[in-house]
């Protein structure tokens, strides 16, 4: 979200790289990897529902892309998700 936020605001200022572990991208849990890799990877995604609804407990902003950047939309000139 900060990058998304830094390309719409302040483009000169992106870092070179990202590094993302359990990106946090998608609150809706909508994704296929919800269902199929739903457990035995180091984070289940029971786990991730408890927290998802912790940090934002209204459910109309899960697909909000303030909250969940897959839903943001993409620049131009960047390539398609």
């Amino acid at each position: 979200m900060a990058c998304l936020r830094l390309r719409d605001e302040h483009p000169d200022a992106l870092p070179d790289l990202q590094v993302l572990v359990y990106a946090k991208t998608d609150l809706t849990g909508a994704q296929a990897s919800m269902r199929e890799k739903a457990t035995g990877f180091g984070l289940d995604a029971d786990t991730v529902r408890f927290f998802r609804s912790q940090s934002v407990p209204d459910e109309r902003r899960w697909s909000d892309p303030g909250v969940s950047p897959l839903y943001a939309r993409t620049c131009p000139g960047c390539q398609e998700r």
